[in-house]
């Protein structure tokens, strides 16, 4: 497998001193690999997937929890009494947040579920643009005349300068012929519709981290996020104040200095790690 993306992986177990599970999951990798031989599977699929199984290890249960709230993620009632029982929907968060793990197999899987849900659609034409130079770019017709569906979407897509984005338009006839131009305009103006009510971002490379500081410091953290677009997920108040935070590389940097002339250098960022984030159409970074 490549193995600048193994050395990746390996290097963030050892990061948060997880060097058991970082044993496990290579004992459970070497499986999947013969598995994958045995059953004629993508080997490099199965031992990536294997490697990352339990990558959430690296954050507490009540991390997880938090990151699973911040997503958005629907959490039933054993999941919010045990916080461990997310780790592997977390740890598929971090495969593609931070080792940037994109499967075109995934796209493929959404699209035949929304075929099974609209069975009884005429179409469900589709076009997806993956990877990070948007390299792979597929599209789909489904039955519509050559060029009247699948291209005009992906032309949407790609028109907005999105990536790692999936569009399927499902149509059910209506008893109208539209023709070229009518289906051509139909599927470009639902495509436009989809994008326009979805959470757009601009990729960047940053940091999660967390700051603990007294609160006599409070006011001049605050100020600093400001002026810096640093983006303050939560804020926790006990004996001292602990922010949560997000920022680009730069942003950090000029943190990490404030903080260190502050401080004479006894405060500093814990538990950061890089992953690749976005802003959102407010300004806010996010996951």
């Amino acid at each position: 497998m490549n193995i600048e993306l193994y050395d990746k992986i390996k290097n963030l177990y050892l990061k948060y001193h997880k060097e058991k599970t970082w044993n496990h999951v290579e004992s459970v990798a070497k499986e999947a690999k013969k598995l994958a031989i045995q059953y004629h599977l993508n080997i490099e699929k199965c031992t990536i997937a294997a490697l990352v199984h339990d990558i959430s290890a690296i954050l507490s249960p009540d991390d997880m929890y938090k990151y699973a709230k911040e997503l958005g993620y629907q959490i039933d009632p054993s999941e919010e009494k045990y916080h461990f029982l997310l780790h592997q929907r977390i740890s598929k968060e971090i495969a593609y947040g931070y080792f940037h793990i994109e499967d075109e197999d995934m796209a493929v899987k959404i699209i035949e579920q929304l075929r099974k849900k609209y069975w009884d659609a005429r179409h469900n034409c589709y076009a997806y643009v993956l990877g990070g130079k948007s390299e792979i770019q597929r599209f789909s017709d489904d039955g519509e005349p050559s060029g009247t569906a699948g291209k005009p979407i992906l032309e949407v897509i790609t028109g907005n300068e999105c990536g790692n984005c999936l569009c399927v338009v499902t149509r059910y006839f209506g008893g109208v012929l539209l023709g070229t131009g009518g289906l051509i305009r139909a599927y470009t103006n639902a495509a436009k519709e989809a994008l326009s009510v979805c959470r757009l971002g601009e990729l960047t490379e940053g940091v999660h981290a967390f700051l603990d500081v007294d609160y006599n410091y409070v006011g001049k953290v605050q100020y600093i996020c400001a002026q810096n677009d640093i983006t303050i997920v939560n804020t926790e108040y006990a004996d001292g104040v602990t922010f949560e935070l997000m920022m680009e590389n730069a942003a950090r940097n000029v943190l990490e200095k404030n903080m260190t002339e502050m401080s004479s250098g006894k405060i500093c960022l814990r538990d950061t790690c890089s992953m690749q984030m976005y802003r959102d159409d407010t300004g806010k970074l996010c996951r």
